[in-house]
Parts: structure tokens; sequence; C-alpha cells
């Protein structure tokens, strides 16, 4: 009997939904790619109707709809610790900058009652509508279950340690897991207020950038300086303490110092931006790898798979994956909480087979190539409104191959969008790796922050050629999550996707898996000798990732773009 599953994360951010069919993921879109706003706050109803039309179902073909969610307000836990955490850290600097209506507007937000009728009362209501014939059952899935899931379900692995590390999911900020044909078991649990998320997001806020968006940044600055220079006053911060994690305070404190104040706390006076950056990512890495090595020991498991927010971090997971207790690593595509949503409908999906004495093993995730896709006629129509130049390839591969040799920037929209964060492949722009200085001129005319590092989409065949320890990570390296210690002949021959600390965040290209985007990089590695291109997502800056060709056109003049590559069609900027 043929089990259908829709499942909905509207709670936090990144607001996703997926759908599933028994051992199936069918699509999985995230709603800001149609709404074209960042991290959409808004219940994800569009994303609802566009899953229930690539897949071709009626509310009423579903069986199940699944929410993925807090486990309850947090009233008890707040009016204990939470008013303390306010009053001691917050509220000492929101009474000396006299921002009283601030310090009450906390206290009563911090009970989760405001976030109760915000985040579940009017997106149920939105929600309701939008499945408007549906006669299945309801089902609620823990957040940090549901990363966990996700995690262990799209591996391909029996046994594992799931790992979520985020800044909070309800009361919990990391946990551990035993995930096998039994399901998911807990092993650790860490409670709000001590999470590495929130630690991270303190160096992300004192030094100007976007909490919500912008940690990443932090790991490409911290390259530029010396982790050891304010590194015993990050320690006093955060440690490990066997299956916990411990915050201190004063990480509140300083935040709450930084917002009064909007320059760089006193305790950090004196250390250069890039020092600081680069404490903060050491000590991440320091206190994960030892919960992560604890953690493995407790549970006897030698495989590792990893979501949450924080595990976007690729240099912290290339170190999980270099420790001696680690065999395999696996980090969710989705790791952030654009993943709850299959997370929860997989979570869900395993207990509906358990109960009737079935093992449920998805088979390994390959790709993530699963939202909307545009046919030809409709991408004909939207360029006819334009005054661009197009023709139509009978070869568009070879021809894409030929521009990128020709050092031409290349914006490439094919087949369905990615799931994630990441483009890999069919909303992409690519660019020759010879050129060193691409870093800043690219990422001037996309308006993106210039010590960012591009990623390489690399032939899978010519991954040891190019990467060290390719092995323990090939399959996460599919999906541009962890990065790795690239070869001499790789820094010589490929330095545009060469981070200055000599590593790369790899996108392994299969054959079988993206025949087309397969065939760009090879026709390139036949004219140049390179089986590798720059891959960076197609988007302008604070944008998200273009979904239609309509965002593909706009974006493509926007950037200035020599070329844009959209399914056979062939566009050259005036």
């Amino acid at each position: 009997m043929t089990i259908r599953i829709i499942s909905i994360n509207y709670e936090t951010h990144d607001h996703t939904a997926a759908l599933v069919e028994d051992e199936r993921i069918l699509t999985v879109v995230s709603e800001e790619r149609l709404t074209r706003k960042k991290m959409e706050d808004a219940p994800p109803v569009s994303a609802i109707y566009e899953c229930l039309h690539i897949a071709g179902y009626k509310p009423e073909d579903i069986d199940y709809v699944v929410h993925s969610v807090f486990p309850s307000p947090r009233l008890k836990y707040y009016a204990w610790e939470g008013f303390a955490k306010i009053l001691l850290t917050r509220g000492q600097t929101l009474w000396k900058s006299r921002s009283i209506p601030r310090l009450l507007f906390d206290l009563v937000y911090s009970t989760g009652i405001p976030t109760y009728l915000i985040y579940n009362l009017w997106p149920n209501l939105c929600i309701h509508q939008a499945l408007k014939g549906f006669r299945g059952k309801i089902h609620y899935v823990n957040h940090h279950l549901s990363h966990a899931a996700a995690a262990f379900y799209t591996s391909g692995m029996t046994e594992a340690l799931a790992v979520v590390i985020e800044g909070s999911g309800g009361d919990y900020t990391t946990s551990a897991w035993i995930a096998g044909a039994d399901g998911l078991k807990p092993v650790a649990v860490v409670q709000w207020p001590h999470s590495l998320g929130q630690f991270y997001r303190l160096i992300t806020r004192i030094l100007g950038f976007n909490v919500r968006r912008h940690a990443g940044k932090i790991t490409g600055l911290a390259a530029l300086g010396d982790s050891t220079a304010a590194l015993d006053l990050v320690r006093e911060l955060v440690r490990c303490d066997g299956l916990d994690i411990v915050c201190s305070p004063l990480v509140y404190t300083l935040q709450s110092e930084y917002l009064a104040e909007k320059k760089i706390p006193t305790y950090f006076k004196n250390h250069r931006r890039e020092d600081l950056a680069a404490s903060f990512q050491r000590r991440l890495e320091e206190v994960a790898l030892e919960f992560v090595t604890n953690a493995m020991k407790a549970s006897r498991q030698q495989n590792l798979v990893l979501a949450g927010g924080v595990t976007a971090n690729v240099r912290m997971n290339q170190k999980l994956a270099e420790l001696s207790v680690v065999k395999k690593i696996f980090i969710h595509p989705g790791m952030g909480d654009d993943g709850i949503a299959l997370g929860a409908a997989l979570y869900t999906m395993s207990e509906l087979l358990r109960k009737e004495g079935k093992v449920y093993s998805p088979p390994r995730m390959e790709h993530v190539y699963l939202g909307p896709s545009y046919s030809s006629e409709e991408i004909r129509r939207e360029l006819k409104k334009t005054d661009l130049n197009y023709h139509r390839s009978e070869a568009v591969e070879v021809e894409i191959a030929k521009y990128l040799a020709a050092g031409k920037v290349v914006a490439r929209f094919n087949g369905r969008m990615e799931y994630g964060p990441r483009a890999l492949g069919n909303r992409s722009i690519l660019y020759s790796p010879v050129d060193r200085s691409v870093n800043d001129w690219l990422n001037k005319r996309l308006r993106r922050t210039e010590f960012m590092p591009f990623a390489p989409s690399t032939l899978a065949e010519y991954a040891s050629q190019c990467f060290k320890n390719v092995e323990i990570a090939a399959h996460a390296c599919q999906f541009m999550t962890i990065t790795l210690d690239c070869t001499e002949w790789m820094k010589e021959n490929c330095p545009a996707v060469v981070h200055i600390d000599g590593t790369a965040r790899p996108h392994f290209v299969y054959k079988e898996i993206n025949p087309s985007y397969y065939l760009i990089i090879d026709e390139f590695r036949k004219l140049t000798g390179l089986p590798v291109v720059v891959n960076t997502s197609f988007n302008m800056h604070e944008e998200p990732i273009v979904c239609s060709p309509q965002d593909a056109i706009r974006a493509f003049q926007l950037g200035h773009l020599d070329l844009l590559a959209i399914n056979e069609f062939i566009v050259v900027q005036k």
C-alpha cells in the first residue's frame, strides 16, 4: 500500500515543504525560492502548492500531513531560567540604556506564548486552507528529531551516530542520537542557553554580519587570521563537559554590549576582526570535536551523520571527518531548518513501517534536484519578453564549455532546481578555475563579500588528483558540505577555487547523476586539461537562488554576466 506524506516546516526559518511517497523523495521546495524573499517568514503555502503541482497530486491524495515543531512553548523553562538569563545579561545593558520597554518585551517574548501565537495558530490556518480537501491524519515530529532523521535516512547507512548542532530547536541546541534499524534513540541532549550556535552568532554579530544569513562569512574570514591571537579569551566563553556543552553567561553579556553600543565589546579590544574570526572558528572546532568524540565512544558508533545550522560550517565538518573515531561522514544537504520538513516526513514514514514490523531503508540520497523545472516553451516565452540576443543550441553543453575555456562567465539554468543552500550545477554561475582574481571581481559584480571563496565542481573520477582524504567524505562531497585539503596539482592548476588555507569545498559530479552538467565539465577538460570549473550560486547578494526563468533573466542582467545558458538556449549579454 502506497503512503504519501507532505511535511511542513514553519516554526523557525527557512520555511519549506516536502513530499515523500514510500521510500521516494518526490520533491522539496523552500518558500523563499518562490516568493523571492530571503528567509521568508510567511507560512510555506506557495511551497505546499508547488510540491503538489510537481508530484501531480491533490490534497485528498495525501495520507499524512506532518509538522516539524518545537517540543512546546518554553513557558516552564523561561519562568525559572529564561527570566534570570535576560535580567543578568541583556537586562543590565537595557537598564543602563533606559530601554525598559525592550526589557519588558524580552520578558514577555521569552515565555514562548507570543511565539506560539505567531508561529502556530496563524500558520495553521493558512496551511489548512492550502490543503483544503485533505482527509488524512496529522502528525507532529520534534524539531531536533527531524534534523537527525534527515541526516540518517538520506545517508544510505544502516547505523550511525546522528549529531545535530544549531542555535536552538526549542529547548534543545545540540543532540546526539543512535540511529539504526530500531529508529533514533537519544544519547545526549544539550539545552538552551548552552549553544554552540549562539556562541558563533556572537562573533557573527559583533563583526557586523547578519546572524541569520552570514555565519558562513566568519568561516571564510577566519582563514585570514591568527587563531591563537584571542583564543584564551574565547575559550572562556564555551567548553565541552563530557556529553554536555556549557556556555558562559558572558556570551550573552557581550552580545548585549554590542547591541547597546554597536561596536566590538571592550572584552576583545585591540584584536583584529580576522583574528577574532579565526579564534572563534578554532574554539568551535575544539568543542564540537570533543563533544562528537565523547558521543561516538559512548554510542560505540563509527559512522557520523550531521545536521543543524552549525553543520553548515564546512571547516568544522572537515575536522570532524578527520577524527580517528570516525569511519564515514555525511552531512545532510539541507542541514539548516530547510531540511527538517523532509526529516519529519522520513521519520514519520519510518515509524509507520516499524508498526507494521518493517525496517525503513530508503536509498542513499544521490542528488538534490527536487525543485521545479520549466519547459522550453515557458523559457522561450520569457526570453521573447526581453530585448536579449538568444539562440537555440544543438549542443549546448559543448558550447558552454567553449565559452568557459575562453574565459567567459556563464550563468546556467537547467532542469530541476536544487534543494538546500548549495547550487549544484542546475542554478549555478560557472567560470574557469585558472584566474585567481575571480574572487575579487566576480564577487564585486554579484555584490558579495570579496573574501568568500568559490567552490570547485569536479569530475568524480579526478577527485583524488585534486583533493586529499577523499574516501571518508566522498558522499558529502556530492553536496558541497565539507572542505578537503587540496593537492599540490590543484593549488597550481586551479587557484581560483583554492582558499588561502589550502582547502576547497568540492562538489563531485557523476555522469549518471547529472549527465548534462558532467558533459560541460568533461568538454571543458578536453579543451583545457582541467576537470574542474568554478561553481557559485546563481543569485544576487541577499537574494535566494534563482528558481524560475524570470528570476534567471533578471539576475543575469543585474550581474552583468557574459552568458546565460537556460536549458538549450544561449543568451549573450549585450
